[in-house]
């Protein structure tokens, strides 16, 4: 079997790009890695917003391969986390959110003024954070 280091990879993948297509950009942060002795076999999977290196091909370059990077998918969960004091601080009230209120377009509407962040959990594991500032007449 193979080891394999997942990174973070950007950009516009819906699936995973061919294995010669080298034109997107891999971050420095580990995603996930796999070692070749495995044998739980459903953990072996290729993570959304990532690439691989297959590590016993180390003369591969540029070593990483099959970007992923899909944001089209919708989130399973989430969280809407106020500022209470409307700056980063630890006086917040954290609000858990299933599927249709996180994927809700209108989520911020119902907002009241005020300092947010707004979290979505992905089925993959992967996880997107937005801050917002809502002013009153918006």
């Amino acid at each position: 079997g193979f080891s394999y280091m997942f990174k973070d990879c950007c950009c516009g993948y819906p699936q995973p790009s061919d294995f010669e297509d080298t034109s997107f950009t891999v971050g420095s942060h580990a995603v996930k890695y796999v070692d070749k002795t495995e044998t739980d076999f459903e953990t072996i999977t290729h993570p959304n917003h990532a690439a691989f290196q297959i590590l016993q091909l180390p003369s591969i370059i540029p070593p990483f391969r099959k970007c992923y990077d899909n944001w089209n998918k919708a989130a399973i969960g989430g969280s809407v986390t106020k500022f209470n004091d409307n700056i980063f601080n630890s006086n917040v009230t954290i609000t858990a959110q299933d599927s249709t209120n996180i994927n809700n377009p209108n989520l911020t509407n119902t907002l009241d003024p005020g300092l947010y962040k707004i979290e979505k959990v992905y089925e993959d594991g992967a996880v997107q954070q937005n801050v917002i500032y809502k002013n009153n007449n918006e």
